[in-house]
């Protein structure tokens, strides 16, 4: 099942150094999210996009927490889990809803990309007019 929604900090200016570590090591772990999915091994690519959304998401990176939710339905899809890859989605995008009541820049493209998630995880799991829709509201939230 997905991780609870992360909650979104304001990232601390004196502790920078240690972010700029932990922001490493949260786009190493999305990258091997990524490779993991292509090369068909879906239980690491769930495993390691959990990891990256959760350490992005301590960092207060919202756009990186994005790209891991992407990443987390798009395997859960692959492993035939629709009602995850949908749970995981509407998690990512509440937190990020939540996590926008800060000034984080990338606000916007973060939530596109939370309703992209949306609306993936609902192709084959809900009416397609919901993943239309979401896709929709992902485009005007980019706009």
């Amino acid at each position: 099942s997905p991780p609870p929604p992360p909650s979104m900090p304001a990232m601390a200016h004196d502790d920078a150094a240690d972010g700029g570590a932990a922001l490493a090591a949260a786009e190493e772990l999305l990258a091997s999210a990524e490779e993991s999915l292509k090369n068909f091994q879906d239980e690491e690519s769930v495993s390691s996009a959990k990891e990256a959304w959760a350490s992005f998401a301590q960092q207060g990176d919202l756009s990186g927490a994005a790209d891991a939710v992407r990443l987390l339905v798009a395997a859960k899809c692959a492993l035939l889990l629709p009602e995850e890859a949908a749970k995981a989605a509407n998690q990512g995008l509440a937190s990020c809803r939540e996590g926008s009541r800060g000034r984080q820049r990338g606000t916007r493209k973060a939530e596109a990309k939370m309703l992209l998630a949306v609306a993936e995880a609902a192709v084959g799991h809900a009416p397609l007019q919901l993943g239309r829709a979401r896709a929709e509201e992902a485009i005007a939230a980019a706009e």
